[in-house]
């Protein structure tokens, strides 16, 4: 029995088939202490393509449900498109020498003992443009992975590509979540103004599958195109520390104010 959904992507139905796509609705909040069982189906299978689908559960309740998406990775023949969108122009620039002061994990809280790997991030200023404002992260898996297999890495790339994303939408409104503000040392937590907040579901697109680490500094830029109703939707691009896109993600959150809650910057809510 697996234990981790990353542990289930190592289900994958040939190992020459890097993941490209991968979808999950969650359900319910896991208990962490507890063991998590994983169902894993295969929904189609081609020559190109296969699909899978995990059912994840915890004593019989379902908590997550995900689709899997593995395409071969013979070189493409014939003619096709490219593209690849670049970061932000302005955005602060990172090396591998970058301080990352933060240290911190939802998974973490609470326990005595690391049993990582876990996420490093250091949430950058906002960059105010006119049209939307983007919150850049530099971030990376700690402690070091000791493999090079390309895909363990493409597994810390979806560690990295969730949690710090959520603090993004308060940010951009002014409301205190808990963390430090950014800038601020990490002891400097606030009172948060929320009641609750956790993703209803992510979807991450793998547009590079090789020539990056996840225990590198990466870096994250994230931008919301609409928050309202308790919800909020949020889209990623990670880039390696040379500006290369890995990455491309589509995350929904739900948040629940406090009564009091306020904002910064005069925000309406």
């Amino acid at each position: 029995m697996a234990k981790t959904f990353e542990e289930s992507l190592l289900l994958q139905p040939d190992p020459r088939l890097p993941c490209t796509f991968t979808n999950i609705h969650f359900l319910a909040g896991p208990n962490p202490a507890k063991p998590i069982s994983l169902t894993v189906n295969r929904v189609s299978s081609s020559r190109r393509f296969n699909v899978l689908s995990v059912d994840v559960r915890q004593e019989g309740r379902p908590m997550c449900f995900v689709t899997c998406t593995f395409m071969a990775a013979d070189p493409w023949k014939g003619k096709a498109m490219q593209h690849a969108s670049a970061r932000a122009v302005g955005s602060p620039r990172i090396s591998p020498r970058i301080t990352i002061d933060v240290n911190h994990d939802d998974l973490s809280l609470g326990r005595r003992h690391h049993s990582g790997p876990f996420m490093a991030f250091q949430r950058l200023p906002l960059m105010k443009k006119p049209e939307h404002t983007i919150a850049p992260i530099a971030c990376h898996i700690t402690p070091a992975i000791t493999s090079h297999d390309p895909f363990i890495h493409v597994l810390g790339v979806l560690s990295l590509s969730d949690y710090h994303v959520l603090d993004f939408p308060p940010s951009a409104h002014g409301i205190p979540f808990g963390l430090a503000p950014i800038g601020q040392p990490v002891k400097n937590t606030t009172e948060s103004h929320l009641k609750f907040f956790t993703s209803l579901n992510h979807t991450i697109h793998f547009e590079r599958n090789h020539g990056f680490r996840a225990d590198q500094v990466m870096y994250v830029q994230v931008t919301s195109p609409w928050a309202s109703n308790g919800r909020a939707v949020m889209n990623t691009k990670i880039f390696t520390g040379q500006e290369n896109l890995v990455a491309t993600c589509v995350q929904e959150a739900y948040y629940i104010l406090k009564d009091n809650a306020e904002s910064a910057t005069g925000s309406k809510l």
